[in-house]
């Protein structure tokens, strides 16, 4: 009696466990998954050999289903965030000062003393 509610008891536990798991392509679940309900099966059509039978027939059905890596080309599409315009950022730089020294005047016109030239 306690047989008929243990089986579909693993049977909806495990797919509840495992259920979002094999959703995202994880082949182990699929196999853990297509196992049991092909072990459940096969017990149900032919006892002991039914179930080992049904058990890998299932698992590797899980597996095939669970792999959706079909090589195609997929298209992603990033958008980006739309710009946003705000006031100009206003930035006034220090002026920047030179210290020169005094300039030198010279008087061409003036007389050499002694009256020498050059």
């Amino acid at each position: 009696m306690k047989a008929k509610f243990i089986a579909p008891a693993l049977l909806i536990s495990s797919l509840a466990l495992f259920g979002n798991a094999a959703t995202a392509s994880d082949e182990l679940a699929g196999a853990v998954i297509g196992a049991g309900a092909g072990a459940l099966v096969g017990h149900s059509i032919d006892r002991y050999d039914g179930a080992a039978v049904g058990g890998i027939l299932g698992a590797v059905l899980g597996v095939v289903i669970a792999d959706d890596d079909d090589d195609r080309t997929r298209v992603v599409h990033h958008y980006h965030p739309r710009p946003v315009y705000g006031p100009p950022v206003v930035v006034y730089q220090k002026p920047h000062v030179r210290h020169l020294p005094p300039p030198v005047y010279v008087d061409y016109r003036r007389p050499i003393p002694n009256g020498s030239i050059g």
